[in-house]
């Protein structure tokens, strides 16, 4: 499995909300599209700001901290050549793996400090390489990355 950091969420004209993950050690990025309300509510949940899903991200954060294990988020090459998102909760003698959309499995990873992951199909099938310069920067600057006028209009903040 492939360490992944948020790099933040984009507009593209052709596709609409991006979500942008980072391989920083392979120097890729992983982008998938979201619905307009994930791409809100997750925005909202990066800049740190409560929403009607706060409450359940940090109690289902508190519940997996207590485990003996931990938790992580784990993103994975499943049918029709899609992303599949899971929560994965692992024992001493057993693994869960709960589905959740992409955003929730995001939003909740960032809220509750849960590692994501991607499987190296995924990032083999849909990972694009990052320029030599933005990969230096952003090792210098890890998880900084500028919010889009266009979504900072959607959150309802000066530009």
């Amino acid at each position: 499995m492939i360490a992944l950091s948020v790099e933040g969420l984009r507009w593209c004209e052709h596709a609409g909300w991006l979500l942008v993950l980072c391989d920083p050690r392979g120097a890729r990025r992983l982008q998938i599209t979201l619905s307009l309300p994930d791409a809100v509510t997750l925005g909202h949940e990066l800049a740190g700001r409560c929403t009607e899903r706060t409450g359940l991200y940090g109690l289902i954060g508190a519940l997996v901290r207590e485990r003996c294990r931990p938790a992580s988020v784990q993103f994975a090459l499943g049918d029709a050549q899609r992303a599949k998102v899971t929560l994965v909760v692992e024992d001493d003698d057993r693994r869960q793996a709960f589905p959740v959309s992409t955003a929730d499995g995001v939003a909740l990873a960032v809220r509750a400090s849960i590692p994501l992951f991607a499987d190296e199909a995924l990032m083999e099938a849909f990972a694009v390489s990052v320029e030599p310069h933005r990969a230096a920067e952003r090792e210098t600057a890890p998880g900084q990355a500028e919010i889009p006028a266009a979504f900072r209009l959607a959150l309802g903040e000066p530009n």
